[in-house]
């Protein structure tokens, strides 16, 4: 398993992030499964939890399914950088460690660092175009559904930036195909009969 978050773009170096002592600038995330999808006729990137991925190549589609977990899709159309996360949880006060997938378990963590991500590939914090979906409350118990899709919107209301789409709560799994170049998001709730929303 690699100990790095799989970049597609060049870093900025100019580009100080808010980091924990210790932790290098090269944070980790396993890789994400690339293959060539036949049904988009382009080369695909499927992230499973803890995961994200940051690039630039706009030929590609970015993917994932979740339930009660939380993906923010993000891109700043002008730098033609992009990003996709997927957190399971809302927060932790424990601090970054170099064990990134279980840093990236937490959404306050994956957010930032997604963000801070696509800062470093050379977007702008007044042009991101953002999109969250999931918090399903897909099992019996205690609603962690609910409680990622309330804390990733106060986390974006608190840093004043605005979603441009959202599909939060719900009881359903969804299914996510996230277009960098286009910012199109192909949705579907798994189960469901409905067809795929575009976002």
């Amino acid at each position: 398993m690699s100990n790095e978050i799989f970049w597609t773009v060049p870093q900025r170096e100019d580009v100080e992030l808010e980091m924990d002592a210790g932790v290098s600038s090269s944070w980790a995330s396993s890789r994400p499964l690339r293959y060539f999808s036949q049904k988009f006729q382009r080369d695909a990137v499927k992230l499973a939890p803890c995961q994200m991925y940051v690039t630039d190549r706009q030929d590609e589609v970015l993917e994932t399914v979740l339930g009660s977990c939380v993906a923010a899709c993000i891109r700043d159309p002008v730098a033609g950088v992009a990003g996709l996360n997927h957190f399971m949880l809302p927060l932790t006060e424990q601090p970054r460690t170099r064990d990134v997938m279980a840093t990236l378990r937490y959404g306050n963590h994956a957010m930032d660092m997604l963000i801070e991500g696509l800062v470093r590939g050379g977007a702008r914090l007044d042009r991101l175009e953002i999109k969250v979906f999931g918090g399903a409350n897909v099992m019996t118990g205690p609603t962690v559904g609910e409680a990622n899709a309330t804390w990733v919107l106060r986390y974006l209301e608190a840093r004043n930036l605005p979603i441009a789409a959202r599909h939060l709560g719900g009881v359903l799994p969804r299914s996510l195909h996230y277009f960098p170049a286009t910012g199109v998001v192909l949705m579907q709730q798994i189960d469901s009969k409905n067809t795929c929303p575009l976002f």
